[in-house]
């Protein structure tokens, strides 16, 4: 989960131990909003970009680096409310400042999370070989998927890295954006209909505890598009994967400073190399719009339309 501290991101209902018996448990009660009531949590004041990222780290930070994960994660068990203050008697100065902070930005977001009655385990093995697996999607790295795949006794790595993250992997470049083209779209229809046979073999040999695992991430990537994909949340899971790689034991889990700073590290050169791909994109396109100026090139948009179009209907 990360931080459960007092005023922290993510908050899990206390216990009311008085009035819980060997049926029945009683938490506290919360008054906070769903996380799918996108317009209500918009009104409240709060930033849909700040929540995604509070819910990607929590789940994250759960599959990555403790392999102990939440596996009914839908919006009915996922509330945000404003973020409560540290201590109980807040300064002055802490209310005038969260005053400023809600009205020129969004309003501090704590998620809470609900229902704990659905939790799965999986060993560390396999807890480090999804890390590697979702590293080298991440990386575009073939040969690293293919060992990772093997390490979870699934043969069709092609396949498996499309169940994990839900989209294709395959691409020019590191940028894996969470927002799916109308291409990906079309690719992962086809998949289910065509090559639905093997998206069951590799369910059948995946470890079962991944299964739940995999639902987590969906109801995440669910979330998440319903806010409009305000972050493009591979980013943030290859900087757990990364932290998560460092952990021996998830039964022990507790942050390292030696980890965090070599995982950071990696995740920024990550970030660093799809930033310097997206720049040498924008490069070669004002370049090419320079020279149709000068006439030396064709117009930037027929280029593209001939590239969009089927083989068989470019001119000869």
């Amino acid at each position: 989960m990360g931080s459960l501290e007092c005023g922290g991101p993510v908050h899990i209902p206390i216990v009311e131990h008085h009035l819980s018996s060997k049926r029945v448990l009683t938490t506290e009660f919360i008054d906070g909003i769903k996380i799918n009531d996108t317009q209500k949590l918009q009104n409240s004041g709060f930033s849909l970009a700040s929540i995604d990222k509070i819910l990607v780290e929590a789940f994250g930070r759960q599959i990555f680096c403790t392999g102990f994960v939440h596996a009914d994660p839908h919006p009915g068990n996922l509330f945000v409310r404003p973020r409560p203050f540290r201590s109980s008697h807040p300064s002055l100065l802490s209310l005038f400042f969260r005053f400023l902070v809600g009205s020129f930005w969004a309003t501090p977001a704590q998620l809470v999370i609900l229902d704990h009655g659905l939790y799965q385990s999986m060993p560390s093995d396999q807890r480090l070989a999804l890390c590697s697996m979702y590293k080298a999607i991440l990386n575009n790295d073939e040969i690293g998927m293919q060992k990772a795949a093997r390490r979870l006794n699934v043969t069709d790595y092609v396949t498996f890295g499309e169940v994990i993250i839900q989209r294709p992997w395959r691409r020019k470049g590191l940028s894996l954006p969470s927002k799916l083209t109308e291409a990906d779209k079309a690719h992962m229809r086809k998949q289910a209909e065509v090559y639905f046979d093997r998206i069951l073999l590799v369910l059948q040999e995946m470890p079962r505890p991944l299964l739940l695992f995999i639902r987590n991430l969906n109801m995440v990537r669910s979330i998440c598009r319903g806010h409009d994909d305000r972050i493009n949340r591979h980013e943030y899971l290859i900087r757990l994967a990364l932290i998560g790689s460092h952990v021996v034991d998830g039964n022990h889990y507790s942050p390292s400073l030696w980890a965090d700073v070599v995982s950071w590290l990696q995740w920024k050169r990550y970030i660093l190399h799809i930033r310097w791909e997206g720049l040498k994109d924008k490069a070669f396109f004002l370049l090419i719009r320079l020279f149709s100026c000068l006439g030396i090139a064709p117009d930037p948009k027929e280029i593209l339309s001939l590239a969009t179009k089927p083989a068989r209907q470019i001119p000869l």
